[in-house]
């Protein structure tokens, strides 16, 4: 591009100098409090989960214990909710589902999730009936939460009742999961069947109980806490909770750490790793830094210049995964201009996709141009026809109900590290054809439950494809009345069709259906898709088991240290 380039590798702070000792001992910068990894370390007693004092606890020498660092502390322990990747990984830890994958080896030699290998875990199997509409989850024997509670069909009834009454995240995952139509849809048959009655099959009905905010939860311990105001013990919920993973909470303290212990009574064995150690650091600078030095075991939310960099340290083992996960700009078609079709395709127009590639991501990332992800099925990038062209973006702009531009709030999440150096680089562009945004910062949850309300104009969004399935993104995200349909976006024709290839088993018939869906998502700009995200988990090279799973979340219980 002819335009000079913005310098987008710095944003934020400067990198502090922050040594592993800082780190697990001092109160220096970044790294206050941490419990000192090594050595044996006393903590003071806190306020546990079922009331009153917990023991100090103490990590033993001989223990196995692995610090990540990581962006942003976590706002709630409440599963059913959207947040930081950090909180995700703290529910992986946590929290048990009926299923997960397998892994087998990628074309780069690094593990991905295997489609058609399940690795069942709270359930040990499934049985499907009555030609596909239901399934009879069979419970594990043998599985405890930390309280002792036994984990059974009745504690899951249970779990999903807790989401349909809720009516949250929850709930629309579980709906749809499996186009659940009501919790009396779900009950337990004795104690270790789980039955589950769709209103029609759909190819990921199986698969999708993988994903987090489906885990099981003791509900009897949280309805304790509930009161008039509070009829779901939410606000017990936010700060406290019954472990049903591989590992318990021991310690939490807001804004610095999060200290977890394997869980030796754990269905499938006491993990590896014995201690987990989250540490909060918002620089990524930092962060960088840290796992550089081999300071930190983990290292999560790099910045791309530095994950590129980190690339070459002999002594960082950097996986770099080819994933499912989009990067999107939202725009709200109820708010003002943005309801105009010339407006959105003039903003298509003056995104600088490349330079978003090269500058923000350092080349790691790849455009997206389909409303779905590069592992799923029937997703054709040959259909979405804008490319950079502010030309073309003002010819479009002059054929709207606002020819000389206007101004807008652009939200993004300042927990999330690519956000801000897009953001800057489309403020830049869009303000060349009179469209000028003005920066908003929110925190994850705040965006993402400002979205989910349609209060947001314009903002960027990260959509991690849990399930990789284009007909699961559609019920996701783009139906009328889908719960992530933060566009507003309503076209009774497209969405018809989408109807009709949503239970359909993948094929040449519901590729055909598509590839219409899809050219109908373009000429209306139904939301503006940027990139697709790679991940990665810098790490030291004592540590083995990482592997891309849909939903980017480590599981712990998985990973082995020398």
């Amino acid at each position: 591009m002819s335009r000079e380039k913005i310098d987008i590798r710095r944003i934020g702070s400067k990198a502090n100098q922050v040594t592993r000792r800082q780190l697990l001992g001092s109160s220096a910068a970044a790294g206050a409090g941490l419990l000192t990894a090594r050595a044996s370390a006393t903590a003071a007693p806190f306020v546990g989960p079922f009331g009153g004092k917990a023991p100090a606890f103490r990590i033993q020498e001989s223990e196995k214990t692995a610090i990540v660092v990581g962006e942003a502390d976590l706002e709630t322990l409440r599963v059913d909710t959207w947040g930081s990747l950090l909180q995700y990984q703290a529910y992986r830890a946590l929290y048990e589902p009926l299923v997960h994958y397998n892994t087998k080896p990628g074309p780069d030699g690094t593990l991905y999730y295997d489609p058609e290998n399940l690795d069942f875990r709270s359930a040990e199997s499934v049985e499907v009936l009555d030609d596909g509409k239901t399934l009879h989850w069979k419970i594990r024997p043998g599985q405890t939460f930390e309280n002792g509670r036994v984990i059974d069909a009745k504690a899951w009834e249970q779990t999903f009742h807790w989401h349909f009454d809720r009516k949250g995240v929850g709930l629309a995952q579980a709906q749809v999961n499996g186009t659940l139509k009501s919790k009396d849809d779900i009950y337990a048959e004795g104690d270790d069947v789980l039955v589950m009655k769709f209103a029609e099959p759909n190819p990921w009905m199986i698969s999708a109980f993988y994903i987090l905010n489906q885990s099981v939860i003791d509900v009897e311990e949280i309805m304790k806490h509930a009161t008039d105001d509070d009829p779901y013990g939410e606000r017990w919920l936010e700060q406290n909770t019954v472990a049903s993973g591989p590992y318990r909470l021991e310690k939490w303290v807001r804004g610095e750490q999060l200290v977890f212990h394997a869980r030796p009574e754990y269905w499938a064995g006491k993990p590896d790793i014995d201690v987990l150690v989250f540490r909060i650091v918002p620089d990524a600078s930092v962060r960088y830094q840290l796992i550089q030095k081999g300071e930190v075991d983990i290292a999560s939310g790099i910045n791309f210049k530095d994950l590129a960099a980190l690339k070459d340290e002999p002594n960082v083992v950097t996986e770099l995964w080819r994933t499912n996960n989009w990067h999107e700009i939202v725009m709200n078609w109820d708010s003002g201009p943005l309801g105009d079709v010339n407006v959105r395709r003039a903003i298509a127009s003056a995104v600088p996709y490349d330079e978003i590639v090269q500058q923000a991501f350092y080349g790691l990332a790849e455009q997206l141009k389909t409303p779905f992800g590069v592992h799923v099925e029937g997703a054709d990038p040959e259909l979405w026809p804008y490319t950079y062209d502010l030309d073309r973006a003002r010819e479009y702009l002059s054929q709207s109900d606002t020819p000389d531009g206007f101004t807008m709030p652009y939200y993004v999440a300042s927990t999330n590290v690519i956000e801000e150096p897009i953001a800057i680089l489309l403020q830049d562009s869009l303000s060349q054809i009179g469209i000028n945004l003005e920066l908003q910062k929110m925190t994850g949850v705040q965006l993402s439950e400002a979205l989910i309300n349609k209060k947001i104009e314009m903002a960027e969004f990260s959509f991690y494809s849990w399930v990789p399935d284009a007909g699961y993104h559609i019920l996701w995200n783009f139906m009328p009345d889908s719960f992530a349909n933060f566009y507003n976006w309503k076209n009774e024709e497209a969405q018809g069709v989408a109807a009709k290839l949503i239970p359909m088993e993948p094929g040449d018939e519901r590729n055909d259906l598509l590839k219409q869906f899809q050219q109908a998502f373009a000429d209306d700009v139904a939301s503006l898709p940027l990139v697709m995200l790679p991940e990665s988990y810098p790490h030291k090279p004592n540590l083995s088991g990482f592997a891309y799973y849909p939903d980017s979340v480590i599981r712990w219980d998985k990973i082995t240290m020398e």
